[in-house]
């Protein structure tokens, strides 16, 4: 995720863990906000509104894994992690 930029918001009936291996970012879990970084790790549990944005100067690199298999196929058939750029004070 590249500096400045949010993803767009996002829900899963399943668990995810996001590992931080590079960047800074602000992870917004069901309305609540949390500063992650290099190293961290956030668990987002199911059904939980979740949404990341990069607040650093480096692109925010994530791993991220579903404690169970999503619904329906496991391999993406379109790219639902779309990005916008907010408005810049």
């Amino acid at each position: 995720l590249k500096p400045g930029l949010t993803s767009k918001q996002d829900v899963h009936d399943q668990e995810e863990l996001y590992y931080v291996v590079a960047g800074k970012g602000r992870i917004t879990l069901g309305g609540q906000a949390f500063t992650m970084e290099k190293g961290m790790i956030a668990y987002i549990p199911p059904n939980c509104t979740h949404q990341t944005k990069n607040i650093g100067e480096d692109e925010l690199v994530l791993f991220w894994m579903f404690g169970t298999p999503p619904s329906g196929s496991l391999l993406p058939t379109e790219d639902k992690w779309a990005v916008r750029e907010e408005a810049r004070p």
